[in-house]
């Protein structure tokens, strides 16, 4: 008999045939196999009454039947099951018989006679194919549904267009933003309208994208139809077909309005402040102060901390997706390097509250599936809002202390996956880090603070204001250390991540990696390729690696390698090591960037640094002249206080 594997235990299986012996014949040889359940039916009327009350896998039927033949109850099975196999297992070998067959939807057709052991082999096999094709079919289509509905309900705007602008494909996002149907789009050479200023920078930013370097980001405003403009963030990507030629661009965007004005805002109350410093600077010049230098350095330092304020970062989103159950369908690599948790790990489960809680409760995007937007404020209290541009999907700003060593404020949108019907399947949920900029931004109200209060006291007199050096000093201490925190923001680094064994042999990089080491994946895929490290680093690289265990496996290292042309960069890398369940360390998974410009900050600032404690000391030694020289010179100047500057700075 025939052991062939099959997608389940048994395949339920109605075998309809008007020669009840044959039909006992063929039930024992199938099922002897132990893979088929066989029922069977001694005419087609019966069968049909049989199927209204019992579901099968597959069907196999005679041809030539009293009353109605086997192409007859196809037809009929046909309307009722579109997707249930059915073969026709027939004695009739007669050529336009199969053809109508396979016209009217039959599987196989398939012709009884001779031995009956190899006949019924054959014929298991054709069921197993007819009904594993059946499934398969069917899981494919399950699976382009979920990716369609996880594309078409994304928050982010999505696109693919031509070269030429004519729009092949836009998601339901982008329909809604820009306020048309796909209709008006699809076919189309459709371009929102740019502001004339940056037109030029979305032109350079599109003929940058090569075939080397496919990938890029942009920030551009736009024109909306009731004449406001505003900010977008654009990844796009160019396609090239195998002889190197652009064919398409994907383009993912966002509107990031809210984020600039953020930046705006500071930006001016930074100048605010250097008005305030240089009125400042004027009046202690008419008081014959000697504090120039200091208001140099100070004048300085604030110029430095405007450009570096406009640096902005941006990172992979984190994201995943849950099912109408709660059951996690998708769990990006983004979300695992964030939270430490591997997809494998809570895929097929509803543990999506590990990322963030540390005891189970429901994420936003549960609440959404379970349409409880009512009990919304309940768990998130003030911290929610309505995402602005689509409906049914909400946004949160939120602390989580238990993220890191200090805790992380993250922002994080959800939204409804419908399907074509409206029905809800299931809801998505992405993630942004913004513990940097809320820091930031707490920083700079204190700072905007202690600068009013030492403003404040300036004014009060010329005693007042030599008094105040120390407050200056303090001003100056905050101004370094405000430097000191945007020095650590990067603009658009792209990671590089690499899984290896613990001999070194790699199993996984990234094209971020191979593109940044000038190597094809297949030199380092099987490989031990390790990057060259300058000899004074590689204790510090094996002593990092060393602290890595299964209670603490998680570790940051910064050091320096040695590219091929001879140039010197430095490198921040986050590694994993993973351990097996007897606790064997079985390999690494690391997440790297290059960090060199930040390294070049930093020591430009150490020098600058330097030369500002160079001229506090010379103040301070200007400032104890002055005092030598009022005790010696009579009638001392009167500080006409009225000069100094009023109001709140």
């Amino acid at each position: 008999m025939f052991n062939v594997s099959v997608p389940c235990n048994h395949i339920s299986l109605l075998y309809v045939d008007d020669e009840p012996a044959l039909l006992e014949l063929g039930r024992l040889f199938l099922e002897k196999s132990g893979q088929f359940r066989v029922d069977t039916a001694t005419s087609a009327q019966e069968a049909l009454e049989i199927l209204k009350s019992t579901s099968y896998d597959a069907i196999v039927s005679d041809y030539q039947m009293p009353d109605m033949d086997g192409i007859a109850l196809l037809k009929e099975i046909r309307a009722g099951f579109p997707d249930l196999p059915f073969i026709i297992f027939t004695g009739k070998g007669r050529e336009e018989v199969a053809i109508e067959a396979f016209d009217n939807g039959a599987d196989f057709y398939l012709q009884k006679g001779g031995n009956p052991t190899p006949q019924f082999l054959e014929l298991g096999h054709k069921i197993i194919a007819a009904v594993r094709r059946r499934q398969a079919e069917k899981a494919l289509q399950d699976s382009e549904m979920r990716y369609r509905n996880v594309v078409e309900d994304q928050t982010e705007f999505i696109s693919r267009f031509l070269p030429d602008g004519t729009h092949v494909f836009v998601n339901e996002a982008y329909c809604r933003y820009f306020n048309k149907s796909r209709d008006e789009i699809i076919g189309k050479r459709f371009k929102p309208d740019i502001l004339q200023e940056d037109k030029n920078l979305v032109r350079d930013h599109f003929l940058s994208l090569t075939k080397e370097n496919p990938i890029a980001s942009i920030d551009h405003r736009i024109i909306m139809p009731d004449g406001k403009f505003r900010w977008q963030r654009w990844s796009d990507r160019a396609i090239f077909n195998d002889g190197g030629a652009l064919i398409e661009y994907q383009s993912v965007g966002r509107d990031i309005t809210e984020t600039k004005r953020n930046e705006e805002d500071l930006r001016l109350k930074n100048v605010e402040l250097q008005a305030a410093y240089e009125q400042i600077a004027a009046t202690e010049e008419e008081l014959r102060s000697s504090y120039d230098d200091l208001a140099q350095s100070q004048r300085s330092l604030e110029d430095k901390e405007t450009t570096l304020n406009a640096i902005l970062q941006e990172s992979p989103i984190p994201q995943f997706v849950i099912g109408r159950d709660h059951k996690i369908l998708y769990w990006n690599h983004a979300l695992a390097a964030q939270s430490g948790i591997m997809a494998y790990e809570v895929v097929g489960t509803n543990q999506q509250w590990r990322a963030f809680y540390s005891s189970r409760r429901p994420c936003l995007a549960d609440l959404l599936v379970d349409e409880s937007k009512d009990t919304i404020p309940e768990w998130y209290a003030d911290k929610y809002a309505k995402f602005a541009l689509i409906d049914n999907a909400y946004e949160v700003t939120d602390f989580f202390p238990q993220m890191g060593k200090a805790g992380k404020w993250l922002y994080f949108t959800a939204g409804l996956i419908k399907n074509r019907k409206g029905d809800i399947i299931g809801a998505v949920e992405s993630l942004e880090d913004i513990t940097d900029r809320k820091t930031t931004e707490l920083d700079l109200l204190k700072m905007n603070d202690e600068l009013h209060a030492a403003y404040e006291q300036l004014t009060a007199s010329e005693e007042e204001l030599r008094s105040s050096y120390d407050d200056l000093v303090k001003s100056r201490h905050a101004l370094q250390e405000s430097e000191e925190r945007y020095r650590n923001v990067v603009e658009d680094q792209t990671e590089f991540i690499c899984r290896f064994r613990p001999d070194g042999i790699h199993n996984f990089v990234n094209d971020a990696y191979c593109r940044y080491f000038g190597m094809p994946r297949e030199e380092i895929i099987g490989q031990r390729f390790i990057p060259k490290i300058p000899e004074e680093d590689r204790g510090l690289i094996r002593s990092h690696f060393a602290s890595l265990t299964d209670e603490h496996p998680v570790a940051t290292v910064e050091h320096r390698i040695i590219l091929p042309d001879g140039s010197v960069r430095w490198h921040q890398w986050s590694d994993r090591a993973i351990f097996n369940e007897s606790g064997a360390l079985v390999e690494y998974q690391s997440v790297g960037r290059d960090i060199t410009d930040w390294k070049t900050v930093e020591l430009d600032l150490r020098k600058k640094n330097d030369g500002l404690r160079w001229a506090y000391e010379q103040r301070i030694a200007r400032e104890n002249e002055l005092r030598h020289n009022d005790d010696e010179l009579p009638g001392a100047v009167e500080f006409k206080t009225d000069a100094l500057p009023r109001g709140d700075f």
